[in-house]
Protein backbone atom coordinates (compact mmCIF):
# COMPACT_ATOMS: atom_id res chain seq x y z
CA UNK A 1 0.00 0.00 0.00
CA UNK A 2 1.18 3.20 -0.87
CA UNK A 3 0.65 6.49 1.86
CA UNK A 4 1.76 9.80 1.76
CA UNK A 5 1.38 12.98 4.65
CA UNK A 6 0.13 16.29 3.43
CA UNK A 7 -1.57 19.14 4.91
CA UNK A 8 -5.15 19.09 4.82
CA UNK A 9 -5.72 23.06 4.02
CA UNK A 10 -3.63 25.75 3.64
CA UNK A 11 -2.71 27.58 6.90
CA UNK A 12 -1.12 30.89 7.91
CA UNK A 13 1.16 31.73 10.83
CA UNK A 14 2.59 34.88 11.81
CA UNK A 15 6.16 34.05 14.76
CA UNK A 16 7.37 36.47 16.46
CA UNK A 17 9.64 39.73 15.10
CA UNK A 18 12.96 39.10 15.51
CA UNK A 19 14.59 42.73 15.94
CA UNK A 20 11.78 44.17 13.86
CA UNK A 21 11.45 42.35 11.19
CA UNK A 22 8.32 40.14 10.72
CA UNK A 23 7.98 36.47 9.39
CA UNK A 24 4.84 35.21 8.11
CA UNK A 25 4.84 31.24 7.56
CA UNK A 26 2.50 29.97 4.59
CA UNK A 27 1.28 26.05 4.14
CA UNK A 28 -0.69 24.84 1.12
CA UNK A 29 -1.25 21.42 -0.62
CA UNK A 30 -0.26 21.48 -4.01
CA UNK A 31 -0.39 18.90 -7.03
CA UNK A 32 2.26 20.15 -9.13
CA UNK A 33 4.50 22.69 -9.77
CA UNK A 34 2.34 24.96 -11.52
CA UNK A 35 -0.02 24.89 -8.37
CA UNK A 36 3.19 25.75 -5.97
CA UNK A 37 4.02 28.93 -8.05
CA UNK A 38 0.15 29.91 -8.45
CA UNK A 39 0.05 29.54 -4.66
CA UNK A 40 3.42 32.08 -4.40
CA UNK A 41 2.34 34.48 -6.91
CA UNK A 42 -1.20 34.52 -4.54
CA UNK A 43 1.05 35.50 -1.49
CA UNK A 44 3.48 38.18 -3.19
CA UNK A 45 -0.14 39.72 -4.41
CA UNK A 46 -0.90 39.96 -0.47
CA UNK A 47 2.19 41.16 0.50
CA UNK A 48 3.03 43.92 -1.84
CA UNK A 49 5.29 45.48 0.36
CA UNK A 50 7.22 42.61 1.88
CA UNK A 51 11.37 42.57 1.25
CA UNK A 52 11.35 38.54 1.08
CA UNK A 53 9.45 35.73 0.12
CA UNK A 54 11.68 32.51 0.39
CA UNK A 55 10.01 29.00 0.16
CA UNK A 56 10.18 25.04 -0.69
CA UNK A 57 7.96 22.40 -2.13
CA UNK A 58 8.08 19.14 -2.62
CA UNK A 59 5.68 16.83 -4.67
CA UNK A 60 5.47 13.03 -5.56
CA UNK A 61 4.44 10.16 -3.02
CA UNK A 62 7.90 9.77 -1.80
CA UNK A 63 8.49 13.86 -2.28
CA UNK A 64 11.19 12.75 -4.79
CA UNK A 65 10.73 16.20 -6.09
CA UNK A 66 11.98 19.14 -4.24
CA UNK A 67 13.00 22.84 -5.12
CA UNK A 68 14.01 25.69 -2.50
CA UNK A 69 14.42 29.21 -2.94
CA UNK A 70 16.21 31.92 -0.93
CA UNK A 71 14.59 34.93 -3.27
CA UNK A 72 18.00 37.08 -2.18
CA UNK A 73 18.19 36.13 1.45
CA UNK A 74 22.06 34.73 2.04
CA UNK A 75 22.30 31.45 0.83
CA UNK A 76 21.05 28.54 2.28
CA UNK A 77 19.68 30.87 5.15
CA UNK A 78 16.18 30.81 3.97
CA UNK A 79 14.62 27.78 1.45
CA UNK A 80 17.00 24.96 3.00
CA UNK A 81 15.51 25.39 5.97
CA UNK A 82 12.23 25.73 5.28
CA UNK A 83 12.63 22.34 2.84
CA UNK A 84 14.48 20.50 5.76
CA UNK A 85 11.35 20.80 7.92
CA UNK A 86 9.04 19.98 5.33
CA UNK A 87 11.19 16.43 4.75
CA UNK A 88 11.60 15.80 8.56
CA UNK A 89 7.84 16.42 8.70
CA UNK A 90 7.64 13.40 5.85
CA UNK A 91 4.91 15.42 4.06
CA UNK A 92 4.85 15.99 0.27
CA UNK A 93 2.64 17.44 -2.15
CA UNK A 94 3.18 20.59 -0.33
CA UNK A 95 4.57 24.43 -0.32
CA UNK A 96 5.80 26.56 2.28
CA UNK A 97 6.33 30.34 1.90
CA UNK A 98 7.74 32.26 4.61
CA UNK A 99 7.46 35.87 3.81
CA UNK A 100 9.74 38.35 5.21
CA UNK A 101 8.91 42.28 6.45
CA UNK A 102 12.63 43.74 7.15
CA UNK A 103 13.09 45.40 10.23
CA UNK A 104 16.50 47.33 9.35
CA UNK A 105 18.47 44.78 11.32
CA UNK A 106 20.93 42.35 9.43
CA UNK A 107 20.00 39.11 11.53
CA UNK A 108 22.85 37.22 9.59
CA UNK A 109 23.09 33.85 8.24
CA UNK A 110 22.57 32.22 11.26
CA UNK A 111 20.05 34.00 12.49
CA UNK A 112 17.88 34.35 9.42
CA UNK A 113 18.58 30.41 8.99
CA UNK A 114 16.59 30.00 12.66
CA UNK A 115 14.15 32.72 11.87
CA UNK A 116 12.91 30.85 8.60
CA UNK A 117 13.22 27.34 10.51
CA UNK A 118 11.14 28.52 13.45
CA UNK A 119 8.67 30.29 11.37
CA UNK A 120 8.54 26.93 9.11
CA UNK A 121 8.26 24.92 12.48
CA UNK A 122 5.63 26.98 14.13
CA UNK A 123 3.30 26.51 10.63
CA UNK A 124 3.46 22.84 10.53
CA UNK A 125 2.29 22.57 14.41
CA UNK A 126 -0.66 24.69 13.56
CA UNK A 127 -1.35 22.47 10.17
CA UNK A 128 -3.80 19.57 10.01
CA UNK A 129 -1.40 17.22 8.43
CA UNK A 130 -3.97 13.93 6.83
CA UNK A 131 -2.45 10.54 5.09
CA UNK A 132 -3.16 10.15 2.08
CA UNK A 133 -4.21 6.63 0.29
CA UNK A 134 -3.07 5.64 -2.97
CA UNK A 135 -6.07 5.59 -4.92
CA UNK A 136 -6.47 3.42 -8.35
CA UNK A 137 -8.72 3.41 -11.25
CA UNK A 138 -10.46 1.12 -13.39
CA UNK A 139 -12.87 0.55 -16.19
CA UNK A 140 -16.02 -1.94 -15.54
CA UNK A 141 -17.54 -2.86 -18.73
CA UNK A 142 -21.07 -4.95 -17.70
CA UNK A 143 -24.14 -5.75 -19.14
CA UNK A 144 -27.14 -3.08 -18.78
CA UNK A 145 -28.95 -5.55 -16.25
CA UNK A 146 -25.68 -6.00 -13.74
CA UNK A 147 -25.32 -1.96 -13.54
CA UNK A 148 -27.69 -1.62 -10.64
CA UNK A 149 -25.82 -4.34 -8.57
CA UNK A 150 -22.23 -3.39 -9.02
CA UNK A 151 -23.17 0.38 -7.89
CA UNK A 152 -24.43 -1.35 -4.83
CA UNK A 153 -21.41 -3.30 -4.45
CA UNK A 154 -19.12 0.15 -4.62
CA UNK A 155 -19.60 1.50 -1.25
CA UNK A 156 -18.79 -1.45 0.51
CA UNK A 157 -14.94 -1.00 -1.34
CA UNK A 158 -15.07 3.12 -0.47
CA UNK A 159 -15.41 2.64 -4.86
CA UNK A 160 -16.55 5.75 -6.76
CA UNK A 161 -17.79 6.30 -10.06
CA UNK A 162 -15.88 9.22 -11.80
CA UNK A 163 -16.91 8.40 -15.34
CA UNK A 164 -19.98 6.54 -17.34
CA UNK A 165 -20.77 5.54 -20.80
CA UNK A 166 -23.82 3.67 -22.03
CA UNK A 167 -23.55 1.83 -25.44
CA UNK A 168 -24.41 -1.52 -26.11
CA UNK A 169 -22.63 -2.06 -22.55
CA UNK A 170 -22.02 0.53 -19.66
CA UNK A 171 -18.49 1.16 -19.07
CA UNK A 172 -17.70 2.57 -15.75
CA UNK A 173 -14.69 4.45 -14.99
CA UNK A 174 -14.33 3.70 -11.28
CA UNK A 175 -11.56 5.19 -8.06
CA UNK A 176 -11.00 2.66 -5.54
CA UNK A 177 -8.34 2.67 -2.82
CA UNK A 178 -5.43 0.72 -4.14
CA UNK A 179 -5.82 -1.76 -1.06
CA UNK A 180 -9.16 -2.32 -1.98
CA UNK A 181 -8.70 -3.04 -5.76
CA UNK A 182 -8.12 -6.48 -5.85
CA UNK A 183 -11.35 -7.27 -3.46
CA UNK A 184 -13.99 -5.29 -5.81
CA UNK A 185 -12.60 -6.98 -9.17
CA UNK A 186 -13.18 -10.54 -7.34
CA UNK A 187 -17.09 -9.05 -6.21
CA UNK A 188 -17.75 -8.00 -9.81
CA UNK A 189 -16.51 -11.56 -11.31
CA UNK A 190 -18.88 -12.66 -8.79
CA UNK A 191 -21.93 -10.67 -9.35
CA UNK A 192 -21.77 -10.76 -12.88
CA UNK A 193 -20.78 -14.53 -13.59
CA UNK A 194 -17.08 -13.67 -14.79
CA UNK A 195 -18.69 -11.66 -17.66
CA UNK A 196 -17.54 -8.35 -16.70
CA UNK A 197 -14.26 -6.91 -18.72
CA UNK A 198 -11.62 -4.99 -16.57
CA UNK A 199 -9.29 -2.68 -17.76
CA UNK A 200 -6.93 -0.84 -15.55
CA UNK A 201 -6.08 2.77 -15.89
CA UNK A 202 -3.50 3.21 -12.85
Amino acid sequence: MTTWKTVKESVMIEAEKIKGSRFIGYLSPIEDKKAALTFLAQIRREHPKARHWCYAYRLGKKGEISHYYDDGEPTGSAGKPILQHLEGAEITNIIAVVVRYFGGTKLGVGGLARAYSATTRETLIAATITKIISQKRSIFTIAYHHEPTIRNLLPRFSARIIHAVWTNEVMLTCEMPETKALSLEAAIREATSGRAKISHLS
